[in-house]
């Protein structure tokens, strides 16, 4: 089971609603905090109070014995692995009587059953592996877009081609060295490129040369799923310098066979690549979105595993 970050609010959440006021302490919350701290889940009491406020929180906290790591402020770890202490804590989910989807009715015990399946799912991440210019990019530009599935940006020690670069994130190549665990190590170009293991989500895409597919593959360990997947296109429609077709051509040697799914990407616009995303996402999730409207388009997926 994986350890996560939780963001718990306090007014309406662990106590009933009464602020300014403090309200009374909700039913079986102690219980199931420090049952999910005992788990090895980490607690941020996430709250507008602050000052004073603040204090009274935590003053609370204390009197019932009830755990936690942190008031209002980011875990030191996560500061250090992200580089920022920004001002909206870093969690893995937030739990918040004021959410939009949240359930009234939901009750601490439900709460903890929730956490603990979602702690226990094992993620799925989506390798995207491709030459230059094979649409790797978008593909996974619409994979986030329209299901929801973010793209791993992963760390390289690698100064970004213009400013405004996106798709990494850029390191020092002491802090590149200073990252704990590295997962899909790979070097390409005199650069060093990996993921950590905290930036992979319960559905994630991450768009990888073949080495660092492999390498992930390898140091999955039953810790995530990993499903390949193979961008193809003729060099003639492939929209890149000609020495990054030239870099490419020796690059990549693993069999069809050894990627779940190979998408040949032989057409000049978006959709019908979009329409190979969908019905890669439906085999994949058994989702149907999009199918009502897509269902009488030609696919152009090949599955190959």
């Amino acid at each position: 089971m994986r350890s996560l970050v939780l963001a718990i609010d306090f007014d309406g959440t662990i106590v009933n609603e009464r602020y300014p006021a403090i309200g009374h302490l909700k039913r079986h919350a102690k219980e199931c905090i420090n049952r999910l701290v005992a788990d090895g889940h980490r607690i941020i009491i996430n709250s507008c109070r602050a000052g004073c406020d603040e204090d009274r929180i935590r003053r609370f906290l204390d009197d019932h014995g009830i755990q936690y790591h942190a008031i209002n402020c980011n875990l030191p770890d996560r500061i250090v692995l992200y580089q920022n202490d920004c001002r909206k804590v870093g969690a893995d989910l937030y739990i918040d009587d004021k959410s939009l989807f949240a359930n009234r009715t939901m009750c601490w015990p439900q709460i903890y059953d929730y956490v603990t399946a979602y702690a226990a799912t094992v993620p799925t991440v989506l390798c995207i592996v491709g030459e230059s210019g094979t649409g790797k990019t978008e593909a996974a530009a619409y994979l986030e877009q329209e299901y929801g599935i973010p793209m791993l940006r992963s760390c390289t020690d690698r100064p970004p081609r213009s400013p405004d670069e996106d798709g990494h994130t850029f390191l020092t190549p002491a802090e590149f060295d200073a990252i704990p665990d590295k997962i899909a190590y790979t070097e390409f170009g005199g650069y060093r490129y990996c993921c950590r293991p905290d930036d992979i989500k319960p559905r994630t895409t991450y768009v990888v040369t073949e080495d660092g597919y492999e390498n992930l593959v390898r140091d999955a360990d039953g810790r995530y799923t990993v499903v390949g997947i193979r961008m193809r296109r003729p060099p003639t429609l492939r929209v890149v310098p000609q020495d990054r077709i030239d870099r490419d051509a020796d690059r990549f040697t693993l069999p069809a066979v050894c990627y779940r799914y190979v998408i040949e990407n032989r057409w000049t616009d978006l959709d019908p690549l979009y329409d190979c995303l969908d019905t890669l996402v439906v085999d994949l999730f058994h989702l149907d979105r999009h199918l009502q409207w897509r269902a009488d388009r030609p696919t152009h997926l090949i599955s190959v595993r």
